[in-house]
């Protein structure tokens, strides 16, 4: 088949329009519930550990350097955890008092969630995430790097795995921006076909 032809037959396709029914979006609600819990409760997890390594390094080490590091790393990160909670709050929050009292429609509630999911994974939320993490994990790897010039190229190796984990963090959360907006954009056009 040529591109041609398969190009005549996907635009050749009937574009029945989109259904959804009420308990379809009940299902999609109740789902996106269940994934942004999960990723919370990971994004926890997560938190938790840096946090307990940082105060381990605290308690290791005397360079101050590294100390600045680690500190500004745990603030970093509970900046990050707040931020969880807030996101993870809201969700809570919408689904226990607008859907409940009937305020807004199952739709424009979904609507809400998927536009709180995707603001937090682009815009000035995910940049100030990243703002406030960075500064600490690099100055504890430059003190830890002059506090021991034996393990400095080591350091250089971790740096460099932190700095493209930190470069695939931003295609990775627009990435999820992205699904989170065709979603809406899903919902937009099964409103205007009804």
């Amino acid at each position: 088949m040529t591109n041609n032809e398969a190009q005549a037959l996907w635009q050749g396709q009937s574009t029945e329009k989109i259904t959804m029914t009420p308990q379809d979006i009940r299902n999609r609600i109740e789902r996106l519930a269940r994934k942004a819990r999960r990723q919370s409760y990971g994004g926890y997890t997560v938190c938790l550990l840096v946090v307990i390594s940082c105060f381990w390094w605290l308690t290791l080490f005397d360079d101050r350097l590294q100390q600045i590091g680690s500190l500004l790393t745990i603030a970093g990160i509970a900046f990050m955890a707040w931020q969880i909670r807030s996101n993870l709050r809201g969700q809570s929050w919408a689904g226990g008092s607008a859907a409940s009292l009937g305020k807004t429609s199952a739709v424009d509630f979904h609507r809400r969630q998927l536009t709180r999911q995707r603001d937090f994974h682009r815009g000035r939320r995910f940049w100030l995430r990243m703002l406030l993490f960075v500064p600490g994990p690099v100055l504890f790897l430059i003190g830890f790097a002059e506090a021991h010039p034996e393990v400095a190229r080591t350091i250089r190796i971790v740096a460099v795995v932190f700095a493209l984990e930190l470069i695939a963090a931003v295609p990775l959360n627009l990435r999820l921006a992205s699904r989170y907006q065709r979603q809406l954009d899903e919902i937009d056009r099964f409103e205007r076909d009804k």
